[in-house]
């Protein structure tokens, strides 16, 4: 896994050593981080419990043993002593805000949803706007900070702790990548084939023959578990990658059109323009 990231914004460094403390919160981190395609960080084992919200585009975290596909919106929680690591596909990039936290004293009335950061929960919950909001609003306070800095702070801390954990207890706002652990793995073996091999994946056929599943398997999962079908994700994954040679790769709309394995240029150009509204060589054109 390559490590090197790039930081948006990262309040005050590390506060691992000094915490800051808003009651019987104490926030070890808080930072607003842009990893850069095929970046990410390796296993750490965490020192604080975490909450993470998704601000833009996906990636993969692993906690413990357990993967998800990270997209925005999407909320993820890791407790204390847990080992933990994030990479970013080499055609995607993510966005997001993380907030690092530990207790002290907790008062009666907290103790239930202290509990719940206890243990890592093996699902992902969907923020919403309002979840995001919060996040946005947290992150305010430390840009600018106020007279009344701590006041807010310790409020829009609590309520986001309170706020993430009904997330997680409402079911229809959870996603649950463990049920099915197969049919889990398969679709993260699909993504990371996809991903390793935009520019030649001509199929879904070539796919499965791959990994040795049928192609009917993988069509039915990846759907079900995704949301579209494989080979729209396929095109989307080329144009994609297309669009970023064409940005940064010196090379005309001819030879990203063959590298990327359309059947001609008028196929690679009319897909282009659906996507993105403009044809490739007008894109190139505006670079």
């Amino acid at each position: 896994m390559n490590a090197e990231h790039s930081n948006l914004f990262s309040f005050g460094g590390n506060f691992y050593t000094s915490n800051l403390r808003f009651g019987f919160i104490r926030l070890a981190q808080i930072c607003e981080i842009a990893l850069i395609p095929g970046s990410g960080f390796p296993p750490h084992e965490q020192v604080c419990h975490e909450i993470t919200y998704i601000v833009s585009g996906s990636g993969i975290f692993r906690t413990g043993s357990t993967e998800f596909r990270v997209r925005q919106g999407t909320i993820h929680v890791i407790a204390r002593g847990d080992i933990h690591e994030i990479f970013v596909p080499p055609t995607e990039s993510l966005r997001y805000i993380c907030i690092g936290f530990n207790f002290d004293e907790i008062p009666e009335g907290f103790r239930d949803i202290a509990g719940f950061y206890e243990k890592s929960p093996r699902i992902l919950a969907n923020g919403g706007n309002d979840i995001g909001c919060l996040f946005e609003m947290l992150i305010g306070e430390f840009y600018n900070t106020r007279e009344d800095h701590d006041t807010a702070a310790g409020e829009l801390l609590k309520l986001i702790l309170l706020k993430v954990r009904r997330r997680f207890t409402e079911d229809e706002t959870i996603i649950t990548p463990e049920r099915g652990i197969g049919n889990r793995d398969t679709v993260y073996k699909v993504l990371k084939y996809i991903d390793s091999h935009a520019a030649t994946v001509k199929s879904v056929g070539e796919i499965s023959r791959n990994l040795h599943y049928t192609e009917s398997y993988i069509s039915t999962v990846f759907r079900q578990k995704m949301g579209v079908t494989l080979q729209s994700y396929i095109r989307d994954k080329k144009l994609e990658t297309a669009k970023m040679l064409l940005e940064y790769g010196n090379r005309t709309v001819n030879e990203v059109a063959e590298l990327m394995n359309f059947e001609n240029v008028q196929s690679f150009s009319k897909s282009f323009k659906k996507k993105y509204g403009i044809t490739p060589h007008v894109y190139l054109g505006k670079r």
